[in-house]
């Protein structure tokens, strides 16, 4: 049995799976399979897929009418074998050292059920995402509804996947889902990232962020209010407007009158369920007073009260 199973969903793959299975079978951690799940694609993904699959035993192809992501992978977390589950997707290419990387980081902490990475951009945008490695700060950006890990870098513990599948009501944002259920679910598990550059992610002029934003927005909102339920967190409705202002899910700014009174309240509520130490939270709250160019002192002393001593630490 492989110690790491990587589960690749591919659709319409067939100009960008060579270089992804290229990058897995290339990997300087061996012991692992690779599976494969062609989605309905009515392009030439399949013949590459299987050209790579007769080189190399380790990758194993099947293949469905076309259900979408989420479908694809909880089929494919039920065909893995190992302890470990790896995500990856067909445009993208990992690191030789990814998976070893990220082993290396859960086996010296047993607690981490998730960990990711930092990930460099290609294509449409080229840039690097420093995922952080830190527990706390990752929990704390799942309550303003970001997916602070990004997908295709995760390696999950098998039981964990096993324990938790994904939701197909929340495609397109699965992993935000994913991660926050798990957060309410099990808190004692952790979330981690390896901060090295460990993938390069394909970008495109139309992702599905934008095709889907204003779904997305709907249904992180559900998420948001359904983690501050679950942590025991009752905001009053101008609390819980405010809030998912700061997570930009609400577009219209509070006055400048309440603003500081209820980021007081607010810091207060979150701070006595979840610490946080990092201040995620409050340089959210920072850098909106300072967008809607509220008064200077103001912002100053809101700066203080909430402990954060750098102004500009991101």
């Amino acid at each position: 049995m492989p110690r790491i199973s990587v589960i690749l969903p591919c659709h319409n793959g067939g100009h960008t799976i060579d270089e992804a299975l290229q990058s897995l079978v290339s990997q300087t951690y061996r012991d692992l399979e690779i599976l494969v799940r062609d989605d309905g694609s009515d392009d030439d993904s399949s013949r590459i897929i299987r050209q790579h699959a007769e080189k190399d035993s380790r990758i194993k192809l099947s293949s469905s009418p076309k259900s979408g992501i989420v479908a694809s992978m909880n089929s494919l977390i039920d065909e893995a074998s190992g302890e470990f589950i790896a995500r990856m997707d067909a445009d993208d290419i990992a690191h030789p050292t990814r998976l070893g990387r990220q082993l290396d980081l859960m086996v010296s902490n047993p607690r981490v059920a998730v960990a990711g990475s930092w990930v460099r951009t290609f294509g449409y945008r080229n840039e690097t995402w420093h995922c952080s490695p830190y527990d706390n700060k990752i929990k704390n950006q799942l309550m303003l509804g970001v997916t602070p890990l990004c997908h295709p870098t995760w390696l999950v513990r098998a039981e964990t996947y096993q324990a938790t599948r994904y939701d197909k009501a929340y495609e397109y944002i699965e992993d935000r889902e994913w991660l926050t259920r798990v957060f309410y679910t099990y808190p004692s598990l952790e979330f981690s990232a390896v901060p090295e550059v460990l993938l390069h992610y394909r970008t495109h002029d139309k992702s599905i962020t934008a095709n889907h934003a204003a779904l997305q927005k709907q249904k992180t909102e559900g998420i948001v209010r359904t983690l501050l339920l679950k942590l025991g967190v009752v905001l009053p409705d101008e609390l819980m407007d405010f809030h998912l202002f700061l997570c930009g899910l609400h577009d219209r700014a509070p006055a400048a009158g309440s603003f500081f009174k209820n980021m007081s309240a607010l810091h207060a509520s979150l701070q006595n369920r979840l610490q946080d130490e990092h201040k995620i939270v409050a340089l959210r709250a920072l850098e909106c007073a300072r967008r809607l160019k509220l008064d200077t002192n103001d912002i100053e002393n809101m700066r203080i009260e909430l402990g954060v001593s750098d102004f500009w630490k991101k």
